[in-house]
């Protein structure tokens, strides 16, 4: 499997604003990510943190649904095939699916809940990704 990313992922509604809150609270550069509703920020000790508006097609943001783990698998071609893919891997090691995968136009992303239930975000970016 190539090399996976670790990061710290927020679900916002205004994505810009809270990276740029996160920014000035750890004096870190903010940067745009893979579209125009994706920001990032990382600190000096390389830990990264991503801010995205999520699909309109997913539930209306908690506080208990907004933040988890983001793993991100290398930019595909067919970012769709790759993450259902990876995960009925994940599922094999008892993972389970909180959402169908879905393709957007910065690639695919699927929620999932480790075996103790907690949330964490699969993201394939798209191979053609033009931002």
């Amino acid at each position: 499997m190539p090399s996976i990313e670790l990061s710290f992922i927020f679900a916002s509604n205004k994505p810009k604003k809270l990276a740029e809150f996160y920014s000035f609270a750890l004096q870190a550069e903010i940067q745009r990510g893979i579209s125009k509703d994706h920001w990032f920020i990382s600190n000096p000790h390389g830990i990264k943190i991503q801010f995205y508006l999520p699909s309109r097609n997913r539930q209306t943001l908690t506080a208990l649904n907004s933040m988890g783990l983001c793993l991100q698998g290398a930019a595909s071609a067919d970012p769709l095939v790759a993450i259902e893919q990876w995960s009925e891997l994940l599922a094999s090691k008892g993972a389970l699916s909180t959402e169908r995968a879905r393709l957007e136009s910065f690639g695919a992303e699927s929620w999932m809940k480790d075996p103790e239930g907690n949330a964490f975000l699969l993201l394939i970016p798209n191979l053609q990704n033009n931002f």
